[in-house]
């Protein structure tokens, strides 16, 4: 799931914080 790097990126944030917030919003 490389989605939420691109999350991220969309929001200008680190892709640490993309990832946490995609898993978040996931599950």
């Amino acid at each position: 799931m490389d989605g939420n790097g691109r999350w991220a990126r969309r929001r200008h944030l680190p892709r640490v914080a993309g990832h946490r917030a995609g898993v978040a919003a996931v599950r």
